[in-house]
């Protein structure tokens, strides 16, 4: 057998030898972990909650902010009726809703009743709902909350500092933040009935 020969063969032997071990890693990585093979797909679904849970608040520090679903919901600062000064900062640890809204816009009175019912059922179990009313003045804002009994928290955009800074586009907007202030849900348009408004609600008030 000629030098050239033999030079060959143990390339090709080395060769083979070195990718069966590759190989085997590639697959071994693949497959689940045999400690999740042996378990029933209801305790892995478990496990998963569990550790998203404890991993929530660590993971929410490193999102970017954005008025997106999965970002940070973007902060903002503004006054209440009775001028009171309000921001998202406050409700951390809260679910929260925000629903961009104005007195102009027919079916964000349609709405208004769904909100109120949703804050009449649910604030004593930590749920917040902010209206935040987009580029109007007090006094014609007061009139129609007057009109429409609203007690849930109702702040003013003069500028549309806030309406700015998510983006809107149209009216109603609403956005569910959950207890970390990131954004779960976005809806542009009015909710018809309450129980689609719990639906989406869920989003942000279920634990895993």
């Amino acid at each position: 057998m000629s030098g050239i020969r033999r030079i060959s063969l143990v390339k090709a032997a080395l060769a083979g030898a070195c990718f069966a071990p590759v190989l085997f890693l590639l697959v071994a990585a693949c497959a689940p972990p045999a400690e999740l093979r042996a378990k029933t797909p209801e305790a892995v679904v478990s496990q998963q909650a569990t550790t998203g849970a404890q991993s929530a608040e660590a993971s929410a520090r490193n999102l970017p902010v954005a008025p997106r679903v999965g970002f940070l919901s973007p902060a903002f600062s503004l006054k209440t009726l009775d001028d009171k000064v309000i921001s998202l900062a406050e409700f951390k640890g809260k679910p929260v809703i925000l629903n961009f809204w104005a007195t102009w816009c027919a079916p964000c009175r349609d709405e208004m009743p769904l909100l109120q019912q949703l804050h009449d059922q649910k604030a004593k179990e930590g749920l917040v709902v902010i209206g935040i009313n987009s580029g109007e003045t007090g006094r014609i804002i007061d009139r129609y909350v007057d009109q429409l009994s609203l007690t849930f928290t109702v702040v003013t955009d003069r500028e549309k500092e806030a309406t700015n800074a998510y983006g809107i586009v149209g009216l109603p907007t609403t956005f569910f933040i959950d207890r970390e202030g990131v954004v779960r849900s976005v809806k542009v348009g009015a909710y018809l009935s309450l129980q689609e408004l719990l639906t989406s609600m869920r989003v942000i008030t279920e634990r895993p």
